[in-house]
């Protein structure tokens, strides 16, 4: 076998390890969320007040999993944390990670664009930026996400700045030697 063949195989086997390493860090943060589900479950199905068996179960948890994982306990709060929120937030795009489609820097971008999107739109959102990762580094399709957020948070934009011009005015009135004075009214309070 030559050199060249070894390097080529090599290659392709680092490739595929690159590939299911990156499906291994999918299914880690979904188990993470899930974990995060199951100790708030769990602290619901609590008798006593249910503050302190949330903070009992998510302490006993990560604690655990600090253990098992050699890592700190604040480390792996904020790990589960961060998988819940992006499990609850983003869930086709954490399927499609899950899956394979994508990897963690174009689910990274996506939670970037979709950080300013209300609840109600960030589905739509989801399903118009995820095509567009298809052949693309997460860098370039930064630019492409924010252009889609850009559309989905402009209706309640520009909602806000009619309601907000509904209550507030600036205007402008000439005075002497080519001065101005600006006058302003805020109705409601």
């Amino acid at each position: 076998m030559s050199a060249k063949s070894m390097l080529y195989a090599t290659m392709r086997t680092l490739t595929d390890l690159d590939a299911a390493i990156e499906q291994l860090q999918a299914n880690r943060e979904i188990v993470r969320a899930q974990c995060a589900d199951l100790a708030d479950e769990c602290a619901a199905q609590q008798v006593s007040s249910l503050d302190m068996a949330h903070e009992n179960e998510w302490q006993h948890m990560t604690s655990v999993l600090a253990v098992n994982g050699h890592r700190s306990e604040m480390s792996v709060h904020q790990q589960l944390g961060t998988a819940q929120q992006r499990c609850s937030e983003l869930p086709l795009t954490m399927q499609a990670w899950q899956d394979g489609r994508i990897h963690l820097g174009h689910v990274m971008t996506i939670e970037r664009a979709a950080s300013t999107i209300t609840e109600e739109s960030r589905g739509d959102f989801e399903a118009e930026a995820l095509p567009k990762a298809d052949g693309r580094t997460a860098q370039q399709l930064s630019p492409i996400a924010r252009r889609i957020a850009r559309k989905y948070e402009s209706a309640g934009l520009q909602k806000n700045h009619a309601e907000a011009f509904k209550e507030r005015a600036v205007w402008t009135t000439p005075a002497e030697h080519g001065m101005e004075i600006a006058s302003r009214f805020r109705g409601k309070g």
